[in-house]
């Protein structure tokens, strides 16, 4: 349907509405001739008439009533859409907080911001990186809005969403050759954590060597930065457990390697108060949660 078309139609449903030609020219500003002859036009296309003129007015045809009535549905869902789109438009605006662990923050958050930032500009954003007990404390003093986590905290009384599965690898520089598939290589090689009692390297470890206690590993370097982390992989021979989308752009290209069979995945979540009710961070939290599951954690 031609755009001419459409103005002919939204013309029609005045004139049916107001029963005449000169209430229907009122209404939209427009000379009788300008709506006669479009009502002509719009006849000429249908192939059909649509309008009845006397003395009395203008009435319907069987087919003009059919069109009014489809079109009186048509229009009054078009304007509730429209009013939706308004009311998020609006909502579109303002600040929006966000604190994230650095490691998924920095590998694919930070990406997926500066995207929903090219659809809403008129949101801002303050981002921070943290640990997980500073973010929850954070919600909880209502000094955040939305949060990145690895635990469910509904029975603190925040509200949980399941974002995305992650997989967490043990990686080495290319030119290391060793790999790590039993207890006792894991207790002869040296690793860099992101600090002392590091989760993911805990939680690697939990899964796939359960009888060893990170106390029994050699940790000669905790630095707090997840670039630091890589520098030091491709300096020496050091193991680190990361998130698989931290280092897959190092391995894909061969500067890291997966030094290990073994891996553990791992489930990250969104938490909010829910004494928060901000439309505009329904609106990232719903662009962050497609964009998850758009672009799952690639294989091997």
């Amino acid at each position: 349907m031609h755009l001419s078309q459409t103005s002919n139609l939204i013309t029609f449903l005045e004139v049916a509405r107001a029963r005449s030609i000169s209430g229907a020219a009122r209404l939209l500003g427009l000379t009788q001739p300008a709506i006669t002859k479009q009502m002509q036009l719009l006849e000429r296309d249908l192939g059909f008439s649509v309008l009845i003129r006397d003395n009395r007015g203008v009435h319907l045809t069987h087919e003009g009533r059919q069109i009014f009535d489809s079109l009186g549905s048509v229009f009054q869902n078009l304007n509730e859409v429209l009013d939706r789109v308004r009311a998020n438009a609006h909502a579109a605006e303002g600040p929006l907080r966000i604190a994230s662990l650095t490691e998924y923050g920095q590998a694919t958050l930070m990406n997926y911001i500066l995207e929903f930032r090219r659809q809403f500009p008129n949101i801002t954003f303050e981002i921070s990186y943290q640990q997980e007990a500073e973010i929850v404390a954070a919600i909880l003093g209502d000094k955040i809005d939305l949060a990145v986590v690895t635990q469910n905290y509904s029975s603190q009384g925040l509200d949980s969403t399941h974002l995305v599965d992650e997989r967490i690898v043990l990686v080495t520089r290319a030119s290391n050759r060793l790999d790590i598939e039993e207890p006792a290589q894991l207790r002869r090689i040296h690793l860099v954590t992101y600090r002392a009692e590091d989760p993911l390297l805990k939680a690697f470890v939990k899964a796939n060597f359960s009888n060893i206690s990170l106390a029994t590993l050699t940790i000669p370097l905790m630095v707090n930065s997840h670039r630091s982390m890589i520098d030091s992989l491709l300096a020496d021979d050091l193991y680190a457990a990361m998130p698989w989308p931290s280092v897959a752009h190092y391995v894909e290209t061969r500067l890291l390697r997966l030094a290990s069979t073994k891996e553990f995945v791992g489930r990250l979540h969104l938490v909010r108060s829910p004494k928060q009710a901000r439309k505009r961070r329904r609106i990232f939290e719903d662009f962050l949660m497609q964009k998850s599951q758009d672009s799952p954690d690639p294989k091997r």
